[in-house]
């Protein structure tokens, strides 16, 4: 498994951050795409982030996700994996 196995889902009224994260991820940073950034903990590994609906009436096209980037982090705040969605690895 890859260090952050991430997506983002995109819904007609927002959109969701799921999927897993190795064990050494401690915390994951969400970079929104306004530059905002929400710390989660993952729960035994998993994740499932709520985000910000977009804009109306289209919400996000296809080709634009609300989050820029995820940092994951280890147990002492070092970087330790980053995904961006739409981009593999």
């Amino acid at each position: 498994m890859p260090t952050l196995a991430l997506s983002v889902d995109l819904g007609p009224n927002g959109a969701w951050l799921t999927g897993q994260v190795a064990d050494e991820i401690a915390t994951i940073d969400v970079v929104l795409d306004d530059g905002r950034v929400e710390t989660v903990t993952p729960t035994e590994g998993f994740v499932l982030v709520p985000l910000p609906a977009g804009p109306p009436p289209k919400r996000y096209p296809p080709e634009r996700y609300p989050v820029e980037k995820v940092v994951g982090r280890d147990a002492n705040g070092r970087q330790a994996a980053v995904y961006r969605p739409g981009l593999r690895p």
